[in-house]
């Protein structure tokens, strides 16, 4: 029997060599992989002296540190997770650390104290109360006499600890798997002692230690403990103002932040529990529709008495080994402000197509007397006699009806942007089309004696819509001409390129400040740089094209315009 006994230690031993070997090349972070080397080392030392050999009585006895002394080697690893446990998301307090740092060094100094074998042999409390009196207590009393005992029952007391307010669910499963894998089996050897002392042979409990070690590695490996440092990791999800949740393959909580806990209404009982078993909550009712309607990406809002709030819903798989789901990650963003913000933007384009739309009728009702009367005094004799005044009506006239053209086009455009405008595009040569915005605005160009240098192939085309970019140029060169001084240039170049083609526009005028300059690029402010409406105009009909319109200073003097337009 003894024989028999003695190689149970030998194949628990071994097998706790190869589970911590196995979890030594498995270790998927460095944390892991020393914890996992220090206890393949351990588990060698402690079974090549637990186990000798006699060759006089051919029986294999055991030595000074015997097998539990594997289970005392795991206590440092124990005591990393009874900090995860403990600790939580925050920084264990120095008098918790003391008091844990205690049960790894109990348990080195009793392996080591050249005391062991006499607190063995001569301090059991079978001597003291006799071998006749209390015989069942025998083995227990013993048992905590024993300096190793003391720390296996305080490991065992910590593990019973951790599994009662453990910081969640997983911490608190593993804290009572490893509670009753140690305390059992040293219960169990120690009863036997006091029964008989043949059962001291009797050694179940490596067998239950490989148990327990098997556990341990189970964990490691697994990343549940030690794949991430709690603090750091906890910190990190608390400063997150989102709602942030991590579930299980079977949408059972696993993981939560502040946010969370204060939103949700969920506590350390809310661990383990299914989503559909969580308190009513509309945020839960909105996770669960959208996990049920394979919605990884959704928004919703929430009414309340004077007010809405509105949010964004995230949802993110978790792949395991081969590809497998293990979980979820829910992340709950708060985009009220957002919303609200586009709605005001809505509003503000709203109005600023009423307001266009409303000018332009009083406009082009001016505009059409103003060019009834000049046709009427082009028909009165007095002008037919007169050549040079004719021709000056004549020029009159035309400028009214390009005016009455670009305001019937501001009316579209006010028409069509309440019915969401798109372009329609068709592929246009940009030399022709601007050569025929020089050729319109020459009347007021030949006022003040201005010229144009132009820098532009003749092959260059884009697909746009040629009525939203004819008015951008002629805006552009209008404006250029406004402020040039009389005798200047202006200078016009397109370039073109595999993707985009960039028209500039360049004048000797006095430039552009810095704040009409930030109201042009500004995309919503109802006024720009000098042009009025006509800008505006400008970079909503680029925008509309997904094209940039630039506007900046030159040197000496002068303003440059720019856009850029996708060729197709």
């Amino acid at each position: 029997m003894p024989i028999l006994f003695n190689v149970l230690h030998w194949i628990s031993g071994l097998t706790l060599i190869s589970l911590s070997f196995y979890c030594l090349r498995k270790a998927s972070n460095k944390l892991g992989f020393h914890l996992c080397l220090f206890l393949f080392l351990l588990s060698i030392w402690s079974l090549c002296a637990a186990l000798t050999y006699n060759v006089s009585s051919l029986e294999l006895k055991i030595n000074l540190v015997r097998m539990r002394h594997v289970g005392i080697s795991m206590i440092p690893i124990s005591l990393l997770y009874l900090i995860r446990c403990f600790a939580g998301y925050k920084p264990l307090p120095l008098y918790a650390k003391i008091s844990l740092l205690i049960i790894p060094c109990v348990s080195i100094l009793t392996i080591i104290s050249p005391y062991h074998e006499y607190f063995l042999n001569h301090y059991e409390m079978r001597n003291i109360f006799g071998t006749n009196l209390l015989t069942f207590a025998n083995g227990p009393l013993f048992f905590f006499h024993n300096i190793t005992g003391r720390v296996i029952v305080l490991w065992a007391l910590a593990l019973l600890v951790a599994g009662i307010k453990g910081q969640g669910y997983i911490q608190r499963r593993y804290s009572w798997i490893l509670f009753f894998s140690i305390l059992i089996p040293f219960a169990i050897d120690a009863f036997a002692v006091g029964l008989s002392p043949t059962f001291r042979y009797l050694q179940v409990v490596p067998v239950f230690l490989t148990f327990s070690a098997g556990c341990f590695c189970y964990i490691i490996l697994k990343g549940e403990v030690l794949e991430i440092i709690p603090v750091a990791r906890g910190l990190i999800l608390d400063s997150i103002s989102d709602i942030y949740l991590s579930l299980d393959q079977n949408n059972k909580l696993v993981d939560f932040n502040a946010c969370a806990r204060s939103n949700l209404s969920l506590d350390d009982l809310s661990y383990g529990k299914n989503l559909s078993d969580l308190p009513f909550n509309k945020f839960i009712s909105h996770i669960i529709a959208a996990i049920e309607d394979n919605k990884p990406n959704s928004e919703f809002f929430l009414n309340y008495k004077t007010y809405k709030e509105y949010f964004t819903i995230s949802i993110e798989d978790i792949l395991g080994v081969n590809n497998t789901f293990a979980g979820r990650i829910i992340i709950i963003k708060n985009i009220t402000g957002q919303k609200n913000y586009e709605i005001q933007l809505t509003q503000m384009a709203e109005i600023r197509t009423k307001f266009i739309s409303v000018m332009a009728h009083d406009l082009i009702g001016n505009v059409a007397s103003h060019t009834l009367l000049v046709e009427s005094l082009m028909d009165h004799p007095s002008v037919q006699e007169d050549e040079d005044l004719k021709a000056s009506l004549s020029l009159l006239l035309d400028s009214s009806q390009n005016v009455t053209k670009f305001v019937e086009g501001l009316l579209h455009w006010s028409k069509d942007s309440l019915e969401k405008l798109q372009p329609k595009r068709t592929q246009i040569d940009l030399y022709h089309l601007i050569d025929e915005a020089i050729l319109y605005l020459s009347p007021i160009s030949m006022q003040k004696d201005i010229g144009y240098t132009l820098n532009i192939q003749k092959n260059t085309s884009a697909k746009i819509d040629i009525n939203m970019i004819q008015t951008v140029v002629r805006n552009l060169i209008s404006n250029a001409i406004k402020y040039s001084p009389p005798n200047g240039n202006i200078h016009i170049a397109a370039i073109m390129d595999a993707n985009l083609v960039t028209v500039t526009i360049s004048d000797e005028g006095p430039g552009v400040n810095e704040t009409e300059m930030n109201q042009f690029l500004s995309r919503f402010h109802m006024k720009s740089y000098k042009g009025g409406l006509g800008l505006t105009l400008c970079r909503d009909f680029v925008h509309l094209h997904k094209g940039e319109i630039k506007a900046q200073n030159k040197t000496p003097n002068g303003a440059v315009f720019s856009f850029a337009l996708p060729v197709a």
